[in-house]
């Protein structure tokens, strides 16, 4: 630290100045990327919520006829949903639709 004691009050200052500046803006940074982070999981929450009340309007037919081929037929056009990992319709009765 002696060249901190070396140097001129100016430069010090700017120093101070300068790090100060520094940390606000990691600060500033690490914020946005928590708003940004919290902002895309809820966007995709909501799409996802969107989504099961589209196929839950699409498979009540299928549901109450227990016809699987038409949930087999509806639960198809998720598959290029690449945040899905798995989706099912369930009966009644108790377990999957047959």
């Amino acid at each position: 630290m002696r060249w901190f004691r070396d140097i001129s009050i100016r430069h010090k200052v700017t120093l101070l100045l300068m790090d100060t500046a520094v940390v606000d803006l990691l600060l500033l940074v690490t914020g946005l990327f928590l708003h940004e982070l919290g902002s895309a999981r809820r966007a995709l929450v909501g799409r996802m919520h969107i989504r099961a009340e589209i196929v839950a309007a699409n498979a009540t037919s299928a549901l109450l006829f227990n016809n699987p081929k038409v949930a087999e037929q509806i639960l198809t056009t998720l598959k290029g949903d690449t945040h899905l990992r798995a989706a099912v319709l369930y009966s009644r009765e108790p377990g999957l639709l047959p």
